[in-house]
């Protein structure tokens, strides 16, 4: 049933190859095996981490509740920069171009354009380039790669990827055996 899964990943990760042939397209396939994450590497797909510790990032809530205590994109850059290895990126996700501006202004390594419309995604990469990569994530489907990746966008992160592969249904039934 694995050989299932697999099949199902490899057929999306062709389609979405196929689709934009961008040699910086990154696929992250969260919670797989590292066996499978080789793999899938070797039939070109690409994790752009192997597990949460090869990076930080700083996601909405996390921002939130810094911003609460009145913290700015800058200060929370340079909080996590501070309590992490120097080798380590800091990605942080913004939903507008102004968060954008201000994440690249603030140092980031990696900005997550998060369900932006592609006029906010050309005008965030503008402001981006050369300064750092940009990942385009949420409600991103095969339809949509190709006019994503024209954009001029580093990174695109699609969640069917990992939220739309078919399960695989596991049972463990025990029959009781009479010893005689």
């Amino acid at each position: 049933h694995e050989r299932d899964c697999d099949d199902d990943l490899e057929v999306r990760r062709r389609s979405e190859r196929d689709e934009i042939r961008n040699p910086r397209y990154a696929q992250d396939c969260a919670g797989t095996s590292r066996s499978r994450q080789v793999r899938g590497v070797c039939r070109r797909g690409r994790n752009h981490r192997r597990n949460l510790g090869d990076g930080v990032l700083i996601k909405d809530n996390h921002i939130a509740a810094l911003q609460a205590d009145g913290e700015g994109a800058a200060k929370i850059i340079r909080i996590a920069r501070d309590k992490s290895p120097y080798t380590v990126k800091i990605e942080i996700e913004v939903e507008s171009v102004d968060e954008a501006r201000a994440a690249i202004e603030g140092g980031a390594d990696i900005v997550m354009l998060d369900n932006m419309s592609l006029s906010e995604i050309r005008e965030a990469v503008q402001i981006a380039r050369g300064r750092c990569l940009t990942e385009v994530s949420g409600g991103v489907t095969l339809d949509r790669v190709a006019e994503i990746a024209a954009t001029g966008v580093d990174l695109i992160s699609v969640g069917a990827l990992t939220h739309s592969v078919k399960a695989l249904d596991i049972g463990l039934d025990i029959e009781p055996v009479r010893v005689t």
